[in-house]
C-alpha cells in the first residue's frame, strides 16, 4: 500500500512539474536546434547584432566576403528553412516596441520581437492583434516570413495585418517598404522566406482589446467531414482536432464577446491530461502495433478533450500545447471548397499505408491575401496539419509525401514553416507570382547571400 501511494504521489509531482515547466518557461536564447530536433544551428557562426547599424555592417561584410547567411528565429519551423551551410544572424538582441500610433491604430516593432511580447505591449495600452497563431514564442519577422496564421474564415495570416516594413538587404541597404511606395516589393517581402533581406521593423494593424467566448464540442468524424463548411463559419474562429483511430472530432470555436472573463477550465488539469496522453504516445511510438487499438481506447470517452465553454482574453483562447518530445508536423493548405475532399484523401493515405497515427489531425481556415509566396495568395484556404509523435522515418515520409501528392490536384500548398518537399515545377504551378518573386530576389540578392540548400532545391536556383 505504501509503495502504491509513493508511486501515485511521484506521478502527480511529475505531472505538476512538467505542466508548470512546459507552460511557463519561454526560451529567450537563440535555439540550438529546431523544434523537433531535426536541424541544429552552429552558434560558433551566429551573429546577434543589437542595432540597425550593426546589422548593416554585418551584411556589408558578409556580402563583400562572399559568404551566405540565414536568419535564425526561435526554431519553430519543422523544415530546414532557417538552416545555413555558412553563417546565421539572430535578431534576439534587436526586439521591442518602436511606436504605437493610436490615431492610425498601428504599432511598429523590431524584427526580433516575440509574438508574446507584442501581445503584452499592446495589452498594456488596451489593444490586441485581431488574430493569433497557436505558438506565441515566434519572432514577428519569422512568423511573417513563413505566412504563420491562426484560424477564422474572415481573417488572413499575420502578413495580412502588415502596413509597412523595414528591411536590410544583402548589401546593407535599408529599405522602407509600404504598399503605396512599392506594391510589388511589399507583396514579395511580406512573406519572403528569408530570401530578400533582414526584416528589421514591421508595422501591424491592431484593434481594441476584446474577450472571446470559446467552446469545445465533440462530434463523430462523419459529421465533421459532411458539415465542414458549415462548421468553419459557425464562429469567428474555428479549428478542428481529429483523432482518426476513434473517428473522434473536436470542434473549437471562439467569437468576440463583451462579457467579463469566466473561465472554469483548469489549465493545470488540462496540461496534466496532455502529459498523460503523451506518455501513451511515447509507448505507441515504440510499439506501433498498439497504436490503433490503444488510441481508440484512450478516445472512447472525452477524458482528454472534454467539452467546455468559457470567456477568456483573446491571447488565452486556443491555448497551445507544448510537447516534451519530438512530434513531426507537415501542413497543406487547399482551397476551402476542397477541404472535405482533401481530408478524405488523407484518410485514404492513412488506411492504404497503415500509418500508426498516435496524434491528431488539425484543420484550420484562413482568408486569402495578396502576398506572392503566401499559402493563401488569392485563395480562401483550409489548412490540414498532420502530426505524428516520434515516428519512424518510413511512416513519417510516407504520410507526409503521399498526402501531398494526393492534394496536388486540389492545388495543395505546403506550409513553409512545416516539413515539406516541393519541386521547382510544383512551386511554379502552385504560386502564380513565383517567377516575379524570383526576379525580385535576384535584383535584391544577385549573389545569393540569403540562399541555403533547401531554397536552392525548392526554387531551382
Amino acid at each position: 500500500m505504501g509503495l502504491k501511494l509513493l508511486f501515485f504521489s511521484t506521478a502527480l509531482v511529475m505531472v505538476a512539474w512538467f505542466n508548470s515547466h512546459l507552460h511557463s518557461i519561454k526560451n529567450e536564447d537563440p535555439p540550438a536546434c529546431n523544434f523537433d530536433g531535426e536541424y541544429c544551428f552552429n552558434h560558433d557562426k551566429l551573429y546577434t547584432p543589437s542595432s540597425l547599424h550593426e546589422i548593416q555592417t554585418l551584411m556589408k561584410r558578409v556580402h563583400d566576403e562572399g559568404c551566405t547567411i540565414r536568419i535564425l528565429g526561435t526554431g519553430h519551423s519543422r523544415s530546414a528553412i532557417a538552416h545555413s551551410e555558412d553563417l546565421y544572424i539572430s535578431l534576439n538582441n534587436y526586439r521591442g516596441l518602436v511606436n504605437i500610433d493610436k490615431n492610425k491604430m498601428v504599432a511598429t516593432f523590431r524584427g526580433g520581437t516575440r509574438l508574446y511580447e507584442i501581445i503584452e505591449e499592446l495589452e498594456k495600452n488596451g489593444f490586441s492583434l485581431s488574430i493569433l497563431p497557436a505558438i506565441a514564442d515566434q519572432t514577428i519577422s519569422g512568423a511573417l516570413a513563413t505566412a504563420t496564421h491562426g484560424s477564422g474564415v474572415h481573417y488572413g495570416n499575420l502578413a495580412s495585418f502588415l502596413t509597412s516594413l523595414q528591411m536590410v538587404t544583402a548589401t546593407g541597404e535599408v529599405l522602407s517598404i509600404t504598399p503605396e511606395s512599392d506594391s510589388d516589393l511589399f507583396h514579395a517581402a511580406g512573406v519572403s522566406l528569408g530570401l530578400l533581406g533582414i526584416i528589421t521593423e514591421v508595422t501591424l494593424k491592431y484593434e481594441s482589446i476584446f474577450n472571446l467566448e470559446e467552446s469545445r464540442v465533440s462530434y463523430n468524424l462523419t459529421y465533421c467531414i459532411e458539415n465542414m463548411n458549415e462548421l468553419s463559419k459557425s464562429a469567428e474562429h474555428v479549428k478542428l482536432w481529429v483523432e482518426l483511430n476513434s473517428e473522434s472530432c473536436y470542434v473549437y470555436s471562439a467569437s468576440k464577446m463583451n462579457s467579463p472573463i469566466k473561465n472554469n477550465v483548469s489549465d493545470f488539469i488540462s496540461g496534466s491530461k496532455m502529459v498523460i496522453w503523451e506518455v501513451f504516445q511515447w509507448i505507441f511510438s515504440f510499439i506501433p502495433s498498439l497504436t490503433s487499438h490503444g488510441m481508440k481506447l484512450l478516445f472512447s470517452t472525452d477524458f482528454f478533450f472534454s467539452p467546455y465553454r468559457r470567456v477568456v482574453k483573446n491571447k488565452d483562447a486556443f491555448i497551445d500545447t507544448h510537447y516534451m518530445s519530438p512530434n513531426k508536423q507537415a501542413e497543406i493548405s487547399v482551397p476551402v471548397e476542397h477541404c472535405q475532399d482533401a481530408f478524405r484523401e488523407l484518410i485514404k493515405v492513412v488506411n492504404a499505408f497503415n500509418v500508426p497515427l498516435n496524434h491528431i489531425v488539425e484543420v484550420r481556415f484562413v482568408k486569402q491575401d495578396l502576398f506572392w509566396m503566401s499559402n493563401n495568395y488569392r485563395v480562401d484556404s483550409c489548412h490540414i496539419t498532420k502530426m505524428i509523435y516520434n515516428p519512424s522515418e518510413y511512416y513519417w515520409n510516407t504520410y507526409k509525401n503521399e498526402f501531398y501528392k494526393a492534394t496536388l490536384k486540389y492545388k495543395g500548398r505546403p506550409h513553409w514553416g512545416k516539413s515539406f518537399n516541393m519541386t521547382p515545377e510544383e512551386v511554379d504551378e502552385l504560386y502564380p507570382k513565383f517567377q516575379e518573386f524570383l526576379n525580385v530576389r535576384k535584383r535584391l540578392d544577385p549573389n545569393g547571400v540569403f540562399l541555403n540548400q533547401l531554397m536552392k532545391d525548392t526554387f531551382g536556383i
